[in-house]
């Protein structure tokens, strides 16, 4: 019985089989993903005001508690009730952010929240989101110190 050779004399499966790997582990070169319109830029996260703030805080924390700037209460609260109602408080909250939330670092546990409220939140539209705010707090069972300027801050409460 006489056997064909296709493809080239010295060839064998296990080339074919190296090209076809190779090949499939080194695609062609992608093509980039597009750029924002627009593209980004660093925005400041903390206001002198609350730099001033945090930095006097924390020399006066206990090792385990943490103070975390500028969350949003999408991150830091869950919703109750059905989905539709779910959906809707949390589409409420997810935008909004407090200025600083008291954590516990060794059980994660929000203990207190911070908001520094300048002259901003004297607008009508700011005061309803204050009020959306505390509320939500209040519901959490957690406490919530809304600070004018120039006020001192007593955490001692809070620190245990």
């Amino acid at each position: 019985m006489n056997h064909v050779m296709i493809g080239y004399p010295g060839f064998s499966a296990a080339a074919l089989l190296l090209i076809v790997a190779l090949v499939a582990f080194f695609p062609k070169a992608r093509t980039p993903a597009p750029r924002a319109i627009g593209g980004y830029r660093p925005k400041v996260l903390l206001s002198a005001w609350e730099r001033r703030v945090l930095a006097d805080l924390r020399p006066l924390l206990p090792p385990h508690l943490h103070l975390c700037p500028q969350v949003r209460l999408g991150d830091a609260f869950g919703t109750t009730g059905g989905s539709d109602e779910q959906r809707r408080a949390f589409w409420r909250i997810a935008a909004k952010s407090v200025d600083f939330l008291l954590v516990d670092i060794r059980t994660g546990a929000v203990r207190l929240g911070i908001e520094l409220n300048d002259r901003t939140h004297q607008q009508d539209k700011r005061r309803a989101r204050d009020v959306l705010v505390a509320d939500v707090f209040a519901q959490a069972g957690i406490p919530l110190l809304c600070v004018a300027p120039f006020t001192p801050i007593d955490l001692t409460p809070y620190l245990t």
